[in-house]
């Protein structure tokens, strides 16, 4: 269970589809097991990605069941976490008075607690009720307070939310250079936090309030930043915003082609979301109706007027249809040639995956072949040599006398040899040739880096007990870990390192991470010295598989790789 914990809140800052999916787990086990804590974690989780995903009636199913499991226990620091949730929620659905309550609460048991984290995040959001309601003094005071806090502790992704927030009262009492500052500030933060999600939303904020200032070719680059980053980590309802904020752009330059692009991607994305507000809805349709009746009630009274407006309206009607059929020609031509387009494009993607398929297959086996022969020769060929020259050295002194110490340490060392050459011959030869299984394989690894180094390792299998997989995916898995142990061993001065197993129901996920000093992944690649991680990658592609590589300079390395079921 805690594998699977700790996978949730690993994910819960790049993958809100995959939280949900360890949170849920775990918090299914938890019950079985009768954990309380867990219980309300998992919970917890789910519930912060449910409402990142815009599955609003889930995240508040979710934030309600965490918060009974941690009032049970008395874990007030739990029930600070739900509540700074709550007001989010409440807040992003128009109910004010609920957002105020929950809001109170956290703040209250943060003091209680003596929290400053807490504190800070909930004097944030209670500064956000008030921007809402639009008392931007108040609302100026408490961010500012959040972010004291933020920075006496040193925390510098809850000072970035303090800055974006700051940015937000800026641009609405027409401060637009400050609030520009505000928010530069802000992205740098998060980005060397590697928070992913308030990265985008800031990166979007930034969009925002240029289009605000009627810059829309200014702002276009930041919308694009934003959506990527949001499409990326499936931040589904900030994706369908900057789908809303660029057609918005398009649409003030007079390019309505991609304007109506982007109308139909945000359209698509509503669907998925099924977050409509109804209530606003049925306000507007009241609205509409009310609006309706007082006109049908002057027509009456005027007749005249009525057959006048009646035929103009006509005219526009016609008008109307026939720029709508226009458009609508032209449409289909267009998304005919666009098919055309896509089909041809599919066809040359198809080709160049298939030749990068078969140019990683031809690496991967010529790799393979070559350690075999490799590990044959130190076997057969230098190891025999060296048994040879050590019953050779023996016979050069009688078995009656007494050996000189030259010579003992001359056998000492072809013994030394001897040992060096079987490990070698034996770390080049593939454990599925010896049928172990990937666990086996991976457990013998742990323990050898145990007896010849000073690093502790810890191992963790979850659920691997009728794991399938197939000789070359077991060999693949197994060289791509040993590449990355490798790498630790020589370049990270970690003390720990952690190898994980954790089998899935629609995937495998296997995970090596170590505490020691990380490294900049964008820059080994980019200097030529990243032959090692590239080797990783085309392991993991030849097998069906993917790699995410999580690493910043004195943070630690994470390696993850998710491999789906046949």
């Amino acid at each position: 269970m805690g594998t699977l914990l700790d996978s949730a809140r690993f994910y819960k800052k790049g993958n809100a589809a995959k939280t949900i999916t360890f949170a849920e787990r775990a918090y299914t086990l938890a019950k079985e097991q009768q954990q309380t804590k867990e219980i309300g974690e998992g919970a917890f989780l789910a519930g912060v990605a449910s409402y990142l995903r815009g599955n609003r009636d889930d995240a508040l199913r979710w934030y309600m069941e965490a918060d009974k499991q941690y009032e049970h226990i008395h874990d007030t620091l739990g029930m600070v976490h739900v509540y700074n949730e709550l007001c989010i929620l409440y807040l992003k659905i128009k109910k004010i008075p609920q957002a105020y309550s929950a809001i109170n609460k956290a703040i209250e048991l943060s003091r209680a607690i003596n929290d400053l984290d807490q504190l800070a995040t909930g004097c944030n959001n209670k500064g956000l009720i008030f921007m809402d309601t639009k008392v931007y003094d108040s609302a100026t005071h408490y961010f500012t307070i959040a972010y004291t806090c933020y920075r006496s502790i040193r925390n510098s992704q809850g000072m970035a939310y303090s800055l974006d927030y700051l940015s937000s009262v800026s641009a609405a009492t027409d401060e637009p250079e400050k609030a520009l500052s505000y928010l530069k500030e802000s992205i740098a933060l998060l980005a060397a936090f590697g928070d992913k999600f308030g990265e985008a939303m800031s990166i979007n904020n930034v969009g925002e309030l240029l289009l605000q200032q009627h810059k829309p070719t200014e702002a276009i680059p930041y919308f694009k930043e934003a959506n990527a980053k949001s499409k990326a980590i499936k931040f589904n309802y900030l994706e369908d915003n900057t789908c809303v904020m660029l057609a918005d752009c398009y649409q003030q330059l007079g390019d309505y082609k991609t304007a109506f692009e982007y109308t139909q991607q945000h359209l698509a994305l509503h669907d998925q979301m099924n977050n409509e507000n109804l209530q606003k809805t049925v306000e507007e349709l009241s609205a509409k109706y009310e609006t309706g009746k007082k006109e049908q009630q002057n027509k009456l009274l005027t007749e005249q007027n009525e057959r006048q407006s009646l035929q103009l309206s006509r005219t526009r009607i016609i008008t109307a249809a026939l720029l709508a059929i226009s458009a609508l020609i032209i449409t289909l031509l267009y998304l005919f040639y666009n098919r055309n387009k896509l089909k041809q494009e599919a066809r040359l993607q198809e080709e160049l995956l298939a030749y990068e398929k078969a140019r990683a297959t031809a690496i991967v086996d010529a790799e393979e072949n070559e350690r075999q022969r490799l590990a044959r020769e130190l076997h057969d060929g230098i190891g025999q040599m060296l048994a040879a020259t050590r019953r050779k050295i023996q016979t050069l002194v009688p078995t009656d006398a007494q050996q000189p110490d030259d010579l003992k340490d001359a056998i000492a060392y072809v013994d030394e040899s001897i040992k060096e050459v079987r490990q070698l011959s034996h770390d080049m030869m593939p454990p599925w040739l010896r049928n172990k299984s990937l666990v086996q394989a991976l457990e013998e690894l742990a323990q050898r880096v145990k007896q010849t180094t000073n690093i502790e390792v810890y191992t963790e299998w979850v659920d691997t007990n009728n794991l399938q997989l197939e000789k070359m995916q077991v060999l693949m898995l197994y060289r791509s870990v040993q590449e990355m142990v490798g790498n630790v061993l020589r370049h990270s001065t970690a003390t720990t390192l952690n190898i994980e197993v954790v089998n899935h129901d629609t995937e495998l996920t296997l995970l090596v991470y170590d505490n020691g000093k990380g490294f900049d992944k964008e820059e080994v690649m980019k200097n030529g010295n990243g032959i090692g991680l590239k080797n990783i990658v085309s392991r993991i592609n030849y097998v069906g598989g993917h790699l995410e590589i999580d690493s910043h300079p004195g943070q630690g390395t994470t390696y993850t790789i998710d491999l789906p079921h046949k």
